[in-house]
């Protein structure tokens, strides 16, 4: 095992103290409007942000990669077995992931962060060895007295960061402002997601209380603490709750229940949360219907379109930027002018 492999190994373990999942979800994200924390961990509590992660994740790992070859004089491409990034690409880029997982894992961090970063392992004589996946918080990028991006390990607190040696970090991104560091989707995307997420739990609070609207229950005369604990637990045991729902509510010493809120249908919590799925599928460029999600207007017709133009304008720009990426950080300059792409 490589040097780089133990220290990967030994800094994955520290990694995992809650402390440090703790601090990261802390200063690491931002409450939204609506009231909810967001982050990728919260993020993938609404259904839509985690299905379009999945339809995103599963359009890029399940698709070949391989190393190919171009013959220039005779306009031929061959598949280059040969070369030892062929086979970490194809099949296996470490001794415990394979090539679809490896690159599932990756398009995750790509979905929600916008950044995937890999270390690359090499052998003394420079060959490739392994490819180890690293998670986008735990990676610091700052800038050399060059301009040029440094790549350092963030292990757990207290202790100094890891330096990644020039050229030994593969960092794919997405869309960045500074040409560097990609533009978390999370971020862009913040009110929305935390938006459905303050949605979905108004809408099971709802559930949990039987759909029935909040309200006064008042009586005549004053209630004692033992008369109004005794009429709490009995509204608690007869009234609320989904078990409860549509059952009368009987009342007696002249009482009356008056309604304070609108119901769920009134709110039209409904059509707040189909709004929300378009939003967040903006957010993460995925179509709608990707995700299970199609209006009454949609035809079989008009559904082969959305799936093709999920082809095309979805899909396509990750895979160009994954090959781009790749033939840059994983191939030589001579390499590529010898035709391997």
């Amino acid at each position: 095992m490589s040097l780089w492999s133990r220290l990967w190994r030994r800094e994955a373990k520290a990694w995992s103290q809650t402390e440090l999942d703790i601090i990261r979800d802390v200063f690491g994200s931002r409450q939204s409007i609506a009231g909810r924390t967001v982050n990728w961990r919260t993020a993938l509590d609404v259904t839509t942000a985690l299905a379009c992660t999945r339809v995103l994740a599963d359009g890029v790992a399940t698709v070949p990669l391989k190393l190919m070859q171009l013959d220039r004089s005779t306009g031929r491409r061959r598949e280059a077995t040969e070369h030892p990034v062929s086979w970490l690409l194809s099949h296996r880029p470490n001794d415990w992931q394979t090539s679809v997982e490896f690159r599932d894992t990756l398009m995750m961090h790509l979905a929600l962060c916008r950044n995937a970063f890999v270390v690359k392992v090499r052998a003394p004589d420079g060959r490739l060895l392994e490819l180890l996946p690293v998670e986008p918080g735990k990676v610091k990028v700052t800038y050399r007295t060059d301009g040029m991006p440094a790549y350092a390990l963030k292990p757990g607190p207290g202790q100094p960061d890891l330096p990644v040696p020039e050229g030994d970090m593969w960092h794919i991104r997405a869309m960045a402002w500074d040409g560097v560091t990609g533009h978390e989707a999370i971020k862009a995307a913040r009110e929305a997601i935390g938006l459905a997420l303050a949605t979905e739990e108004q809408h099971a609070r709802l559930h949990s209380n039987g759909m029935q609207s909040p309200g006064v229950y008042s009586v005549t005369g004053t209630l004692n603490d033992k008369q109004y604990k005794d009429l709490r637990a009995y509204l608690d045991k007869h009234v609320a709750g989904l078990a409860n729902a549509h059952k009368p509510l009987i009342l007696d010493r002249d009482a009356k229940w008056t309604p304070l809120v609108p119901s769920g249908v009134d709110a039209e919590h409904l059509a707040t949360r189909r709004f929300q799925i378009e939003e967040i599928c903006r957010a993460f460029g995925v179509l709608p219907i990707m995700v299970g999600h199609a209006n009454e207007q949609t035809t079989f017709a008009s559904s082969e379109q959305m799936f093709l133009a999920h082809a095309v304008h979805t899909m396509r720009p990750w895979h160009r930027r994954w090959e781009s990426s790749g033939a840059s950080a994983l191939l030589t300059e001579r390499e590529i002018r010898d035709g391997y792409y």
